[in-house]
């Protein structure tokens, strides 16, 4: 028997291994095994299929060397959606499993592991891995790789290693005070033979009449086990049996040394125990609503009414024994105590699970095998990457402020939209989809307008407009009249403002779009700006560090005391300008001493702990102004709110990106609409710094009458061919050379020329930022009409992609990746 593998690496296709005869009985598909690549690498890969037969033409197959699994971790469902994903995304499908499952369950040759110290060893281990693990704890706190292992030891080590991770005897470096193989616990059971023979059990629970508390003890457990439906095989968690209760704990290994009850270990399991059922809140039977199958929008801007909705689908679907995955932009944050998280987990007890980056390694790790080993009904909040859980009973996939862009993954491939992905995998595995959104994007509601998707809410139960109370303050003017020196930025239309706002005992926002202290730094002698290094971008100055941070590559140096271009010795002529949230929140407390400020930015959010702290101080009132970027608009922050302030309109507008007022609109919009609840008079003011007020932009803005904005945004797109009316991919070519990437970038124009009608395809363009993380870049754009085949697209993209590669010596040079459904 032959096995067909797929590899977590950038490369074309899948593998075939052979199936050892010991193993052909355990290997389904789904499994993770280990496998080599190569002489000396050894990788971790799924098998997709089994065959009889060998592949025809293959010489030499190797044998696979290690089984993972004992159930597989994904369905053939799983695998077909990473397949579409592959195909869909111009990607390998190595790409997809690499995205697809958590990297601790990836581990490879190169992966490096230390000890993990708080290992205790439930049984012998065998010699092989005993070994491998003394070499391990000798390195202490330096990690080794499975290839320095190998090279140590003179033999494979990877099936040792799967053996010592699974046992939790080692970590991956990475994942450091993480077992990989997920979080387990203590349970106990029934003693075989009196599991076997009801007979026998009743007998030994009267025999022990004179031992009260063993008796009581053992009633309990049979009692747990009937509750749970598992009688008389199961296992119940020691948790739930004794809690921590040191009395009972003696009285269990009593009952053990007895050999009455057995204690195991499993990996942690979701109970059918569920926390505080309470019924949704009351809805109109106008909005009490049976989703029909497909895709359905729920275009609703009260966000009290849109969560009653979601509670009331999510409770039927959950009662009709599905699964429910709802993926939310604020999953990645903190949920407050009275948010739609916190009120399912609540509801819905450990049947409701969080999967996102705010959750370590080793929770996804066990939420992942969780689904895998059991068909229970469950409640998954998650981010994008929550799409791929091995979700075997999904009911109801919900896709809420569908609008955001966090949605699509655009660093790494798969560059997958998680929406258009959603409705893929809904189709797979005959889910419903719901699409929520306060302003859903441009797409969707064309899509709602042409009946592609259904509207849920017509007639009078559709949003009306809400005017915004806004102000407009010309910045141009005031620097041009000294009203306002260069080093400010808050209008003494703003101060007045806040200090009204302030004396009410109210709160104020300040948004600016842009994080660090100023933008740049300049030589006020040679007039030089300081550079990254590495890209074609200004550092930007974060004075709290006193370090110049390119936001692009990650690159980080001090502040210098010379100016590198002129050599400038004077340290106080290296002037920051521009504004970012350091410098607005410093400028406001010197207006404001008095007054507690808070800023919160993706620098803050890096720490969850910080950020948690900040929110509680939110939530707690000990915070008068808050200053940020965009990402509060994701947070619970929203309660008594008066005024928001925004720093630099033109900012947020000047992106050269045809959804930049789309973007904008969205933002302040929503921004007007959450604060806007916690007013106890009339609506929240906002007052925009531009140095454009005639901008048709705020007009629009201030009517609050956002279907009307995104249908003129809808016309100007289709007279211009710009999506929804026709879809774009980019294709992104990446060099070291700049004269390499021009030549390379032209010659795949021209053999892509021929494969595809001409007017869809752009020039050659030259991003804003040509130079990124030492790769220069250019890229082809390409427009496909809605009513073409996208397979013929594909296929052309593939065809010139490998005449270039055979061509084109240099394409060699180049690292070329492929964006679909570019945004």
């Amino acid at each position: 028997m032959y096995a067909n593998v797929l590899i977590p690496l950038a490369i074309p296709g899948s593998y075939h291994y052979s199936i050892p005869q010991d193993l052909e009985e355990k290997i389904k598909v789904g499994m993770r095994v280990a496998v080599p690549l190569g002489s000396k690498r050894f990788y971790t890969a799924v098998v997709i299929r089994i065959d009889q037969l060998p592949p025809e033409g293959v010489k030499e197959i190797k044998p696979i060397l290690f089984v993972v699994d004992e159930v597989p971790l994904v369905s053939s469902d799983d695998i077909a959606f990473w397949t579409w994903i592959a195909k869909y995304y111009l990607c390998t499908e190595g790409e997809v499993l690499r995205t697809a499952l958590p990297s601790a369950l990836l581990p490879e040759s190169h992966t490096e592991v230390i000890a993990n110290p708080e290992y205790e060893a439930s049984e012998p281990l065998p010699c092989a891995d005993l070994n491998i693990l003394d070499l391990i704890i000798k390195r202490g706190k330096e990690s080794l790789s499975i290839a320095e292992i190998q090279k140590s030891i003179g033999r494979p080590a990877l099936p040792s290693f799967l053996r010592l991770v699974k046992s939790g005897a080692i970590q991956l470096k990475e994942e450091l005070n993480i077992r990989t193989k997920g979080k387990h616990e203590q349970t106990v059971a029934l003693a075989d033979s009196l599991a076997e023979d009801e007979m026998l059990l009743m007998k030994q629970i009267d025999l022990l009449h004179r031992a009260p508390k063993q008796q009581k003890l053992l009633q309990k457990l049979i009692a747990l086990l009937d509750s749970q439906d598992i009688f008389p095989h199961g296992e119940i968690p020691l948790r739930l049996l004794c809690g921590n209760n040191a009395n009972e704990a003696t009285t269990l290994r009593a009952l053990i040394r007895k050999g009455i009850l057995i204690r195991k270990e499993r990996l942690r399991k979701l109970t059918k125990t569920v926390g505080s059922v309470f019924p949704t809140s009351p809805l109109n039977p106008k909005e009490k609503i049976i989703l029909p199958e497909g895709v359905s929008v729920h275009y609703q801007e009260s966000i009290k009414r849109k969560e009653f909705f979601l509670e009331q689908q999510i409770s039927q679907t959950y009662a009709e024994g599905k699964q429910v995955l709802l993926l939310s932009p604020e999953s990645q944050y903190p949920p407050s105590a009275d948010s739609l998280t916190e009120r399912l987990c609540l509801r819905y007890g450990d049947r409701c699970q969080l999967y996102s980056s705010r959750q370590t390694a080793s929770q996804r790790i066990t939420l992942f095998q969780q689904l895998a080993q059991q068909d229970i009904p469950v409640v998954v909040i998650g981010n994008r990457s929550a799409l791929f859980l091995p979700m075997k009973r999904l009911g109801l996939i919900i896709i809420d402020e569908e609008q955001e862009y966090a949605y699509k993954q655009q660093l790494l491939a798969p560059r997958y939209h998680a929406r258009d992905a959603a409705i893929m995998l809904g189709q797979l595995k005959g889910a419903k989809v719901l699409i929520t959104s306060e302003t859903p994007s441009a797409e969707t509601l064309y899509n709602m307008s042409i009946g592609k998707w259904k509207n849920l809410l017509q007639g009078e139960e559709q949003p009306r407009p809400r005017p915004i109370d806004i102000e407009t303050v010309n910045m141009k003017t005031l620097y041009r009249q000294r009203r306002l020196q260069s080093d400010e930025t808050i209008s003494p239309q703003l101060e007045t403002a806040v200090k009204s706002i302030l004396e009410k005992g109210r709160r104020v926002v300040l948004i600016q779009n842009r994080r660090g202290y100023g933008m740049y730094v300049k030589c006020k002698k040679c007039n030089n700006s300081l550079c990254c290094p590495r890209c074609s971008v200004s550092l930007t100055y974060h004075k709290q560090s006193e370090k110049l941070c390119c936001h692009y590559c990650g690159y980080e140096q001090l502040l210098p005391y010379i100016c590198p271009s002129c050599g400038n010795p004077n340290r106080e002529e290296l002037q920051p300008y521009g504004f970012g949230t350091e410098r607005v929140a410093e400028e406001i407390k010197k207006l404001f001493p008095q007054a507690q400020i808070l800023r919160i930015d993706s620098d803050i959010a890096k720490s969850k702990k910080r950020l948690e702290t900040l929110l509680n101080q939110i939530e707690t009132g000990n915070v008068n102004i808050i200053v940020g970027t965009q990402m509060m608009a994701a947070l619970p922050i929203w309660h008594d709110i008066d005024l928001i302030g925004v720093i630099n309109l033109d900012s947020i507008l000047a992106f050269p990106d045809f959804r930049a007022d789309e973007k904008a609109y969205q933002l302040l919009y929503q921004l007007a609409i959450r604060s806007s609840f916690g007013v106890k008079e009339g609506n929240t003011r906002m007052i925009l710094q531009t140095n454009d007020p005639q901008n048709p932009f705020i007009e629009a803005l201030s009517l609050g009458d956002y279907r009307l904005f995104i249908e003129e945004q809808l016309q100007e797109r289709q007279a211009c061919q710009f999506p929804p009316f026709t879809r774009l991919t980019t294709v992104v070519i990446r060099a070291l050379d700049r004269s390499v990437v021009s030549n390379v970038a032209r010659q795949f124009a021209t053999i892509i020329n021929r494969n595809l009608p001409h007017e869809l395809i752009t020039d050659i363009h030259t991003p804003d930022i040509e130079r990124i993380d030492r790769y220069y870049i250019r890229q082809i754009i390409l427009r496909r009409p809605t009513f073409m085949n996208s397979n013929a697209e594909r296929q052309a993209i593939i065809a010139a992609y490998n005449e270039l590669s055979i061509s084109v010596p240099d394409s060699k040079k180049c690292k070329i990746h492929f964006d679909v459904d570019a945004i």
